[in-house]
């Protein structure tokens, strides 16, 4: 674990030194329109080329040195053939991200193309939920026929959420370091290849040099749906769907909002706009303090999940207190 990590900061490192010649080479920028992109100048989107030359890393560790997490495998994936599969379809999405960052895809075009690659290798039974398990019902219930659908269809919808959720500087950075740190803390070790480029990420970030881009939103909203996924269907009790929903509460909760609002509208549910809970915030509060609230409303309650035997009460008040602030937030605004 020591050598990778240590391997992990030394490349981190190097990207971060090289960052002007690479985002040169590859020309792959986020350019300022005066409507709803706002930066002053054309912002690198490299930041899910650094996640994704860290998992590579990682998956080399574990295919080739047996030692390297060894007690690992029989709770994420359970062959080499698994994580063949598993390396060929984050690699098919991160592409698929990278693409829609050079050339602009259509939304439906890009839809079609990730549902395709999702139905693919959610195909295989032990990447999706069989179940849900509920501790304040202490009941499971079970998806049967329905388990393919709901997984795709689960996974999509972060996927897109947390493309929606990147909309200002430091919000998802921080959310990924959160999201790494709270699977450590449940032992899920295998996000630590998320950790450390979260942290050298963060940093481009907040000086302004670099976006997550198409391709890290869809690339890290892949893999952390599919891990709390497994994770959660391998053991339940160790990390529950009430956890779940409340982490990935605010990207989910926005998503679905925006959906119904934009609707609502005749609007194509893909139509960008300035309606996000961190716009409305940003303009009272910096980018920072901004994504400090933000991420707040998730890294708070599930601190204080860990110590309630229902969890569910704290997703439930998050979803009320999230209603009540964007009420408050528009009558403010308007």
């Amino acid at each position: 674990m020591i050598t990778f990590i240590l391997s992990s900061f030394i490349i981190n490192c190097l990207f971060y030194i090289f960052f002007n010649k690479i985002s040169n080479l590859l020309n792959i920028f986020d350019t300022p329109d005066s409507n709803r992109k706002l930066h002053k100048n054309k912002v690198a989107c490299l930041g899910g080329i650094l996640f994704f030359i860290n998992l590579i890393l990682f998956l080399f560790y574990l295919i080739l040195f047996p030692e390297f997490l060894e007690s690992y495998d029989n709770t994420f994936l359970d062959s080499k053939r698994q994580y063949f599969s598993f390396f060929i379809v984050s690699s098919l999405i991160f592409i698929i991200g990278l693409f829609d960052d050079k050339v602009n895809l259509s939304a439906s075009h890009k839809s079609i193309l990730l549902l395709i690659i999702l139905i693919t290798s959610l195909a295989d039974s032990s990447l999706s939920f069989k179940k849900l398990s509920f501790e304040f019902l202490n009941y499971d219930f079970s998806l049967g026929i329905f388990e393919g659908l709901f997984s795709v269809l689960s996974v999509f919808y972060f996927m897109n959420a947390l493309n929606m959720f990147d909309g200002i500087n430091v919000q998802t950075p921080l959310y990924i370091i959160l999201v790494s740190s709270f699977l450590i803390f449940k032992d899920q070790n295998i996000f630590i290849f998320a950790f450390t480029p979260g942290i050298f990420f963060l940093i481009l970030n907040i000086r302004g040099k670099c976006f997550l881009g198409n391709s890290g939103s869809y690339f890290m909203g892949f893999l952390i749906s599919l891990i709390l996924i497994k994770v959660n269907q391998t053991s339940p009790s160790l990390l529950t769907t009430e956890e779940i929903l409340i982490l990935l509460s605010l990207p989910c909760l926005e998503l679905f909002r925006l959906f119904i609002e934009r609707i609502s509208k005749n609007q194509s549910p893909f139509f960008g706009d300035r309606e996000h809970i961190h716009h409305y915030l940003s303009k009272k509060f910096t980018d920072l303090e901004t994504s400090l609230l933000t991420n707040g409303f998730i890294f708070i309650p599930l601190v204080i999940s860990q110590f309630l035997e229902f969890k569910i009460i704290i997703f439930i008040i998050q979803v009320i207190f999230y209603f009540i602030t964007i009420y408050k937030l528009k009558k403010f605004f308007r």
